[in-house]
């Protein structure tokens, strides 16, 4: 039997130990005899601690011992908790039971590894199989809404959360500092993805807000999740190279780099990464107050990989749940980034008829980097100072008009003013 190690612990998702498979055939009275010494055990080290404690103990020390002795208790009371539900559940099932026209019979309990956020837990419960032959199932695990993952519902949405906000192994060593066992970074992974099919449907029978104000702020952006290169496919999926082991991750680091040879310096404005459109929907209100506008409140954010059309049927749906449908006489401002695109689902899906006091403008931060790049385009890149935080319209460069040869690069492509002037002068009318 090959030996158990730190990393074998980790990989896996649970290992039982011999001493908790010796629980499987616990009565109930043994459960509660578990379950009352560990109370004890509890209770004595509140009482006794001050006198017992060893020299150079201080509080940390106290909580750590405190912390095992509640998660004994925890991981006790829930292992009596599941068997008192299965010994219910038993009584009350007959051997035989019909359910959707199948007739099932159910076989002596069967013991499972469950991890909670306290510990591992054992508890049996038992399988109900078809008599005719097929998959069965858990009548246990159905009525608690247990997953087949062994894992508790609640640890895992919270792992689940995490990982939403950072990288699948950084989710996992974050919950290690609270759980004895986090769930597995390949878990993780397959359960964000198992929940994220569901998106969709959370989106649309989610609760309106109660509190929302008299201003709907809609932003709408387009941002790209940079995947690899061609070549660095190709060098991937190549055959493995032999190569000695490295004395520490410095050098492997090293080595791997000079395998990889070396790669060509990007110059300025090369955009070599592939990136895939994700289209992002960001909504909130303000709340009018005086000649202020207070927010924002209730924001969400809405992100899919599909067509940008799909953002806006999101957009409007989020709008006509939180008052704010086609015929609304509220605010409704609607930001973008000045794509033209957008700019026509704007008018498609938020048309002046339907919403009539709408307001559609440019984000700020694009018109700025279209500024700046117009000052560096005349001035160079030497640093441009402003005698106020917005330059007037007397102090912006005069380009030469779009189509003159002045206009032209060295090889009659568009000079930067040009194109400046090509991506303003569409998007006039949504400058404010």
């Amino acid at each position: 039997m090959p030996s158990i190690t730190r990393l074998t612990v980790q990989l896996s998702l649970l290992v039982t130990p011999p001493a908790a498979r010796a629980r499987d055939d616990f009565t109930i009275e043994q459960r509660v005899a578990r379950l009352s010494e560990a109370q004890q055990e509890l209770r004595r080290l509140s009482l006794f601690w001050s006198a017992q404690r060893e020299s150079g103990e201080s509080f940390v020390d106290f909580e750590a011992k405190q912390i095992e002795s509640v998660r004994r208790v925890a991981r006790a009371s829930t292992e009596l908790a599941l068997a008192l539900v299965e010994a219910r559940s038993r009584r009350e099932t007959p051997d035989r039971f019909e359910v959707g026209g199948t007739t099932y019979r159910l076989t002596p309990p069967e013991p499972r590894s469950l991890n909670t956020w306290f510990g591992t837990v054992r508890y049996s419960r038992s399988y109900a199989r078809p008599v005719e032959g097929g998959a069965g199932w858990f009548p246990l695990d159905a009525e608690l809404g247990l997953l087949s993952d062994r894992i508790s519902p609640s640890l895992l949405a919270t792992g689940v959360r995490l990982a939403t906000r950072v990288s699948y192994a950084e989710a996992r060593e974050s919950l290690g500092w609270f759980v004895p066992q986090p769930p597995s970074t390949e878990v993780l992974e397959q359960a964000v993805l198992g929940l994220g099919h569901h998106t969709a449907k959370w989106f649309e029978s989610v609760a309106p807000p109660d509190d929302d104000g008299e201003v709907l702020v809609v932003l709408i952006d387009g941002k790209c999740v940079p995947t690899a290169r061609k070549e660095e496919l190709e060098k991937r999926r190549g055959p493995r190279k032999d190569k000695p082991k490295a004395p520490s991750p410095r050098h492997r680091g090293r080595a791997n780099r000079q395998a990889g040879g070396r790669r060509p310096r990007p110059k300025k404005g090369d955009k070599k990464k592939n990136g895939k459109l994700v289209t992002m929907v960001v909504t909130y209100t303000l709340r009018r107050e005086g000649e202020l506008l207070l927010g924002p409140l209730n924001r969400r954010v809405y992100a899919s990989f599909g067509p940008k059309r799909h953002a806006f049927e999101y957009a409007v749906a989020e709008a006509k749940r939180r008052g704010f449908g086609a015929g609304t006489d509220k605010t409704v401002q609607l930001l973008t980034d000045g794509d033209l695109h957008l700019h026509g689902y704007v008018d498609e899906y938020f048309s002046a008829a339907k919403f009539p006091n709408r307001v559609v403008t440019v984000d700020i931060m694009h018109v700025l980097e279209k500024l700046w790049e117009a000052g560096r385009a005349r001035h160079g890149q030497r640093q441009l100072q402003f005698p106020s935080p917005l330059p007037q319209r007397e102090m912006l460069p005069q380009f030469p008009r779009a189509g003159s040869k002045r206009g032209e690069g060295p090889g009659g492509e568009r000079s930067v003013p040009s194109r400046l002037i090509a991506t303003i002068v569409p998007r006039r009318l949504c400058l404010r």
